[in-house]
């Protein structure tokens, strides 16, 4: 059998082990708008979490809090109740309960307590894999009968409860997907064991299940088919997504045989930050030239080769993205170039508009790159370990491109 555990309002909860007010009083973590971000110099943290950022900087502890631009990135479970949720700006979570406690993020403990979970719960599973911050795959197939994991479950929920303070849910299913999907439906505090899933699927909306995004959402509802169920009986909707799509429907059913992988291979990696709306055209090239250094100085020292880069803008209501083909070997400078190409792209056709986050994602991430079309991969790495070594002597931002 195969678990799924998620920690119930995990950031909520490991803000609560530093700051005892924030316990059973309706509350919320918040990020701010990342000023620090773009006029300070950040520091590169080895970080023991793969798909976490390893950038910081240090944050401005004294700043007068703008409700209007701070924004709810967890919620406890007492504040869900007013009807707050993830993306409220404070002003209107405010309104929503007058009583509202904040407290502003602390990233880094987040993943020094996420790496002790990890510590330990790989003493008690004989294979983990680290989905997320808050989440984990288990595989307990040899190691506890089927008869004997519910009773395990258990005990890891207490023990996870008792050693770290922080609420778990737990789903359980032969499935690796079909126990995340249980997961949700045993949230908050609760464990869930299924070996079959068709039952559990009735009358469950198609965006509660993993993999069916919102591209596939809006295609499915033109077609009347709104739950899980329903896109069983019209399997057939799906054939348009290939492999994609037979995978969606075999995840559904818990068939996919999908194996919980100690490691994976890293595909992509991703900066991004929100800040107050800013119309200064100049101000935004610079921060998205900043970004992408920073997103550099993580590919340079995992050794990557990205083959793709997508620039995020957003605006109003708007996200816009567009993706820049890679067809050389990583080069620090290439990369910001292209980087910068892509934003003016996305601003060629808007006026007077106020920005006001900026992501940049390297994709199709791979250690190596043809050698016998470009000769100059070694001389690019070495080139790409002196900047590194500089960078750790003398901070990030000591070397800059111009332009």
């Amino acid at each position: 059998m195969k678990l799924h555990i998620d920690f119930d309002s995990y950031f909520v909860n490991a803000q609560r082990l530093l700051n005892k007010e924030l316990c059973n009083t309706p509350c919320v973590i918040y990020a701010g708008s990342d000023e620090d971000f773009f006029n300070q110099d950040a520091k590169y943290i080895d970080n023991k979490i793969a798909f976490m950022s390893s950038i910081e900087v240090i944050r401005s502890e004294n700043k007068v809090i703008d409700y209007r631009h701070f924004t709810a990135i967890a919620v406890s479970y007492e504040a869900k109740k007013y009807g707050v949720k993830v993306g409220d700006k404070l002003n209107i979570a405010y309104q929503k309960c007058p009583n509202l406690k904040i407290a502003r993020s602390n990233i880094r403990f987040y993943k020094e307590l996420s790496f002790k979970v990890r510590q330990f719960l790989e003493s008690k599973i004989p294979v983990i894999e680290q989905f997320s911050i808050d989440e984990f795959f288990g595989d307990l197939e040899g190691f506890k009968k089927d008869a004997e994991v519910l009773d395990y479950a258990k005990y890891l929920q207490k023990e996870l409860l008792d050693k770290f303070g922080l609420p778990a849910s737990i789903g359980i299913n032969n499935s690796k997907w079909g126990a995340k999907f249980l997961t949700d439906l045993a949230k908050p505090f609760g464990i869930r064991m299924e070996y079959d899933l068709s039952n559990a699927i009735k009358g469950i909306d198609i965006k509660n299940f993993a993999g069916i995004g919102r591209e596939i959402q809006k295609y499915l509802r033109a077609y009347g088919v709104n739950t899980l169920d329903e896109l069983l009986q019209k399997e057939y909707l799906l054939d348009k997504y290939g492999k994609n799509g037979k995978k969606i429907i075999a995840r559904i059913k818990g068939v996919d045989n999908e194996k919980v992988e100690e490691t994976k291979d890293i595909k992509s990696h991703a900066i991004s930050k929100s800040f107050k709306p800013i119309s200064d055209y100049d101000e935004l090239r610079r921060r998205v030239k900043i970004l992408a250094r920073y997103l550099c100085v993580w590919i340079s020292k995992h050794k990557y080769h990205p083959k793709k880069i997508e620039i995020s803008i957003k605006y109003g209501n708007k996200l816009e993205h567009i993706g820049i083909e890679i067809m050389q070997p990583f080069d620090e400078k290439n990369l910001i170039d292209n980087a910068v190409k892509g934003f003016e792209i996305l601003m060629k056709n808007t006026k007077n508009v106020s920005v006001y986050y900026i992501g940049i994602a390297a994709n199709n991430l791979d250690k190596t790159y043809c050698e016998n079309i470009f000769q100059n991969t070694t001389k690019n790495q070495k080139l790409n370990e002196t900047l590194s070594a500089i960078r750790d002597k003398f901070g990030i931002s000591c070397i800059k491109y111009g332009g």
